[in-house]
């Protein structure tokens, strides 16, 4: 139909919206970036969007690891047999 689909970030856009948040001011706001050159973003992958949230996973995984190595730990020094170090020991 003639039209060109762009993606823009929302910071961009926000710098235009004057006045209060509605559709209208919106809409002029969109239009009057859009008139800026250069400021489009490209489209992520399925996979460009998945990894962040494989990275936090691996992170809340590591933190839990850390926390039940820590507590056994503490539980060891509780009645005086205390390991070294690192992970080798408790397991």
């Amino acid at each position: 139909m003639g039209h060109q689909v762009k993606l823009m970030p929302g910071k961009f856009v926000k710098a235009f919206v004057m006045g209060n948040k509605n559709d209208a001011a919106d809409a002029r706001a969109i239009w009057m970036a859009e008139q800026q050159p250069g400021k489009s973003v490209a489209v992520k992958t399925e996979t460009q969007q998945a990894v962040p949230g494989l990275q936090r996973m691996r992170q809340q995984l590591v933190k839990f690891r850390t926390m039940q190595i820590n507590s056994l730990r503490g539980l060891a020094h509780r009645v005086r047999r205390s390991d070294g170090q690192g992970s080798g020991g408790t397991r």
